[in-house]
């Protein structure tokens, strides 16, 4: 409110500086070096820039061209309407104030570049004489004065009710913005929260608020400043800068909305080319029909490329439509973006591409229980840059790509896809003093009480190496590969009832390991391949202490 009565006294004092058309014709001669190019001289009545001397005339230069055309202004000046009139010559163009000749538009003050006729450059020099005496006469008119000072109390009230009104407004939509908001989601997936649009709706009514005063400031600056003969050619210029701006604003818009039309249609033809792609494809995972090279399980990372193609084209297509396109900061924000991407997308190309060789190569899919590396746990989600994998703790953890394709993966609900069952293993060493028929033995009937156990076919058992003091036995035992995702408790209660059915049996599950002291004599060879006796021997015996 402060800033607002300040202007206004200064804006109503500015006309009282002014006294008669004579001062302000004589003003000239101190504003023309300060409102004109070097080697020129303006000539300013009522603060209004009549015309701008160029040319010489004999030994008369701009400047004494300007003093003699503001003294004979005020010589001719009268009040009331002053008649203002041309006169062709061969010099140029001579303007009459009241049938006296007060000053001449030669050629050689045109300035440079000139995109109009000459005759229109001189109408519009007897123009600005015309505004320029007016003012000169207004300024000294009390009456206007006490016009103009209403005229801006009255805008002043209007401004000062327009701005309570927009905050008003602006509190009501606010509160209206603060009530329970629901989640903005597109197809599933949340773009912003309640309390995150909430925010944005607030964000944009501020800014909106702030555009809308600043532009009823500036039009009550406009207003006030042109109701002043002294003022107004600041207000013509605040004027004609926000109409030039509105102009441009507007025939920017027209002109863009063709290619927004483009725009639009690109996008709309290329949704419609996606749903079709999506039916499509979605009759090729039902296997109703069958192209080369497209297998079921790669139906979806395929779409995710052809969609990912298509889009491409299409935003390829709609750019050179958008607005500002073609213009150099536009050029410039699309080369930074390509470096951007260029070098911060060196890691996640990679990651991809070990993604779509995941899904092409069929290795596993989501829903399948499956080993990499040191993490087991049954696949959620088969991404183009990630593995995220659900533990037995149910514990999720995101595995890069790279990572699932530089080290082994153990899939093990592929045996029922493939018609087999699925094993489960369990080991244990027993000393060379137990016959193995008889741990076989055991370890089938340990196994044949698993819960699930299929009847073909049998459990059976490996001995995997013959150690030093042990053999190492593993049982295996089929089950359904459906329960692939059971295998954990599945490999614990087949160790529970291992050491169930050996307690019962009697058999110790041990591995032991000895510590020999033999005769150096004798040999480990079959007897019929011993070599002749050398006839030197000892003897050792161990006493109980």
């Amino acid at each position: 409110m402060r800033a607002l009565l300040l202007i206004l006294s200064l804006v109503t004092a500015a006309p009282l500086l002014a006294q008669d058309s004579a001062a302000v014709a004589a003003s000239a001669r101190d504003s023309a070096l300060t409102t004109a190019p070097p080697d020129t001289a303006a000539l300013v009545i009522g603060n209004q820039t009549v015309h701008v001397f160029r040319g010489k005339v004999g030994q008369i230069g701009p400047v004494q061209r300007v003093e003699m055309a503001a003294e004979r202004v005020r010589m001719a000046a009268r009040p009331g309407p002053d008649s203002v009139r041309v006169i062709t010559d061969s010099l140029g163009a001579i303007i009459l104030l009241n049938e006296v000749p007060v000053f001449i538009v030669m050629p050689a003050d045109y300035p440079p570049g000139l995109g109009v006729p000459p005759s229109a450059y001189v109408s519009a020099v007897v123009s600005r004489l015309r505004m320029g005496l007016d003012a000169a006469e207004e300024a000294g008119s009390v009456r206007a004065i006490a016009i103009g000072v209403g005229s801006v109390a009255a805008a002043t009230l209007l401004l000062i009710l327009a701005l309570r009104l927009l905050v008003r407004g602006r509190k009501w939509l606010a509160e209206r913005a603060s009530r329970k908001l629901p989640d903005l989601k597109i197809s599933g997936v949340e773009l912003l929260s309640a309390g995150g649009l909430q925010r944005v709706i607030l964000l944009s009514l501020q800014a909106v608020a702030w555009v809308a005063g600043l532009l009823l400031a500036y039009t009550w600056i406009t207003f006030s400043l042109t109701r002043f003969a002294y003022t107004r050619p600041w207000g013509m210029v605040f004027g004609r800068f926000l109409a030039s701006t509105s102009e441009r604003i507007g025939l920017a818009i027209l002109h863009s909305i063709p290619g927004l039309i483009t725009v639009a249609l690109i996008m709309v033809v290329t949704r419609a080319l996606l749903v079709l792609l999506k039916s499509f494809f979605d009759t090729v995972a039902r296997q109703r029909v069958k192209i080369l090279g497209i297998h079921p399980d790669t139906v979806p990372a395929t779409r995710r490329i052809v969609t990912a193609v298509v889009w491409m084209f299409a935003i390829a297509s709609a750019y050179p439509f958008l607005p500002g396109a073609s213009s150099e900061s536009f050029k410039g924000l699309s080369v930074l973006a390509g470096v951007l991407v260029t070098f911060g997308s060196a890691g996640i190309v990679g990651q991809a591409m070990s993604g779509l060789l995941l899904m092409y190569a069929r290795g596993f899919k989501p829903g399948d229980f499956v080993r990499v590396g040191a993490t087991e746990g049954t696949v959620m989600e088969l991404g183009l840059l990630s593995t995220r994998i659900r533990t037995v703790a149910n514990e999720f953890i995101l595995v890069p790509n790279s990572t699932v394709i530089s080290g082994s993966i153990t899939d093990y609900s592929a045996a029922g896809r493939e018609g087999h069952p699925l094993f489960v293993t369990s080991s244990v060493t027993i000393g060379y003093d137990t016959p193995w028929q008889r741990i076989h033995e055991l370890l089938v009937n340990a196994g044949a009480k698993l819960t699930g156990t299929l009847r073909t076919p049998a459990p059976f058992v490996l001995q995997r190496a013959l150690n030093d003091f042990y053999v190492h036995y593993e049982v295996f035992v089929p089950i359904d590969s459906e329960r692939a995702s059971a295998l954990p408790g599945l490999r614990s209660e087949l160790n529970a009832l291992i050491q169930d059915t050996f307690w019962a049996a009697g058999q110790e599950i041990t591995s032991p390991h000895f510590y020999a002291l033999r005769d150096g004599n004798a040999v480990t060879i079959p007897p019929e391949a011993h070599p002749p006796a050398s006839g030197r021997s000892f003897h050792v015996s161990v006493e109980p202490k």
